[in-house]
């Protein structure tokens, strides 16, 4: 609510501040999960990179049990199924308005993974296109890699 204040009731803009919130958390949280996983290899491909996200990822910080569902044939798009209800939004109700408006609540998430993902060099777009708060009868992710990002160093040596 504080955020619908902030931005005036604007649910576009509150969209776009959830989610710059979750890149923010993301890249911060990804130290947390790369210390506590031990992990010193990187994944090979999006492919393993979203199962790590859902059944590692999601399940450490959230309690979460997901499934990556739905590959693309090119392996670059994936929807991840949360099994159960998102923590996230347990105490959440969206009033109507704001779920005919649009009102993106899981935003912040899907920033969260992105943010997380980008910190390691690994451009996606995420969104939700199953949301409970919106009625539908389950959560579901929807994962599009873009592109890896290479490291740039500010000298040419």
């Amino acid at each position: 609510m504080q955020v619908m204040r902030d931005c005036e009731d604007c649910v576009e803009e509150v969209n776009k501040r959830l989610d710059k919130m979750g890149v923010s958390i993301g890249s911060r949280l990804i130290e947390d999960f790369l210390a506590k996983t031990n992990t010193t290899q990187r994944c090979a491909s999006f492919k393993e990179t979203c199962e790590v996200v859902a059944l590692v990822g999601l399940k450490m910080f959230l309690g979460l049990t997901c499934v990556v569902t739905n590959w693309s044939l090119e392996n670059t798009e994936c929807d991840i199924l949360f099994e159960h209800l998102n923590p996230f939004c347990e105490f959440v109700e969206l009033p109507d308005r704001f779920v005919q408006d649009d009102l993106k609540y899981c935003q912040l998430l899907c920033g969260v993974v992105r943010g997380a993902l980008l910190a390691i060099g690994t451009k996606t777009e995420c969104e939700f296109v199953s949301d409970k708060l919106k009625g539908d009868e389950t959560f579901v992710m929807h994962m599009k890699f873009l592109g890896n990002v290479e490291d740039e160093y500010p000298f040419e040596d």
